[in-house]
């Protein structure tokens, strides 16, 4: 088991179940070794040796393997050198001096679309397309080279390496049948395209879901007939606005007002007409209000009411005013209430109610022009 092998070339043979056959030579030694070690055993065999040799794995078990090196012979070596070529799943060309063809395997041939002995006989550069051929002449010139074409219909990898023989230069060509990749790379091009377009369907999904429910949002908030803010929706705001107030200090008023006479309105022209009336109310009020501050509601019926954060009494009287100059055909009973520190929501429109009420009453008594 000492000494350095001598040189040549060896076969190295591993076996977990037969013996190694009745006419080899050599002596037989049971080891324990790593399965990285195994390799190390070419280093120390002259000659043809064989050894049982027990792998231990990860896990602390041990495999009894047979393990062999035989020298092969020039015979030997060239028998072996064809069936390696004749089973490789690639094509192979050996050129020689003057790109002369030496060998040819039967996967070449399969791509070119002939015969091994059509190969030989007609020569290799009558075997390929003319642009092709060309290109693989370019890469000749430049010694090692790798590139990509399309070979009849198969998309291929061709390599190639320089070879010096004998005093005789050349090269190895190798060509790799990629259409087995490309066919994968299709289909996860396939797949990648269509989760994007599952992804696109389900953003725009989302994007309808969401405008969805922002319409319904607003919906939900939203008089039907106006287009104001509705009572639900006022009473939050309203509460809303008071606690930013009676967090900051600053001045808030609430405006509620009411159509004067409104029902002999609807009794003289209609609930139809009626309804019109409303409609115009409700745009001459926002026409009046402060837009992204104030806001507008529709309380029920021909009541509306307006917040206005930041505003003292005496400027949302000057809001009521450009809603009442706004009217022509009909008139308007305006109460409004400044927020104070102890009020309560139910208190605060109880105030601004209660002014809009005589104010009401008021015009009422008043003589007419």
């Amino acid at each position: 088991m000492r000494g350095k092998p001598e040189e040549g070339l060896y076969l190295a043979a591993f076996s977990e179940e037969d013996p190694p056959s009745e006419g080899t030579s050599g002596e037989v030694v049971d080891l324990h070794v790593d399965p990285q070690e195994a390799e190390e055993f070419r280093e120390r065999v002259s000659g043809e040796r064989r050894l049982r040799v027990k792998l231990r794995g990860r896990k602390g078990g041990e495999a009894l393997v047979e393990f062999w090196l035989i020298p092969l012979t020039e015979t030997r070596t060239l028998e072996l050198d064809r069936e390696i070529v004749r089973a490789l799943d690639q094509g192979l060309m050996v050129l020689g001096e003057g790109n002369r063809l030496l060998v040819a395997n039967p996967k070449m041939a399969e791509l070119l679309g002939c015969t091994e002995e059509e190969l030989l006989q007609r020569g290799w550069e009558q075997a390929f397309p003319p642009e092709f051929l060309r290109r693989l002449r370019n890469h000749l010139e430049r010694g090692r080279f790798t590139f990509e074409a399309v070979l009849g219909n198969i998309p291929v990898v061709v390599s190639g390496v320089p070879l010096q023989r004998g005093g005789e230069s050349g090269a190895i060509l190798v060509f790799m049948d990629v259409s087995p990749l490309k066919l994968k790379e299709q289909e996860l091009a396939s797949k990648v395209k269509e989760l994007e377009d599952t992804k696109r369907a389900m953003l725009n999904l989302l994007e309808e879901m969401e405008a969805t429910k922002r319409k319904l949002e607003r919906l939900s908030i939203t008089d039907e007939l106006t287009g104001l803010f509705n009572r639900r929706h006022f009473y939050k705001m309203l509460a809303r606005e008071m606690e930013v107030a009676r967090k900051y200090g600053m001045p808030l008023s609430l405006l509620i007002m009411d159509l004067d006479d409104f029902k002999d309105y609807n009794d003289t022209h209609g609930h139809v007409e009626g309804d019109r009336a409303l409609r115009r109310f409700a745009e001459v009020i926002e026409r009046s209000i402060r837009k992204g501050v104030d806001s507008a509601y529709r309380l029920g019926g021909d009541e509306f009411a307006v917040i206005a954060p930041g505003s003292n009494r005496e400027q949302a009287w000057n809001i009521g005013e450009r809603i009442q100059g706004g009217l022509r055909d009909l008139s308007l009973s305006i109460g409004i209430a400044e927020f104070m520190e102890d009020m309560d929501t139910d208190s605060f429109i109880s105030q601004a109610d209660k002014r809009m009420y005589e104010e009401k009453r008021r015009r009422k008594k008043a003589p007419p022009h």
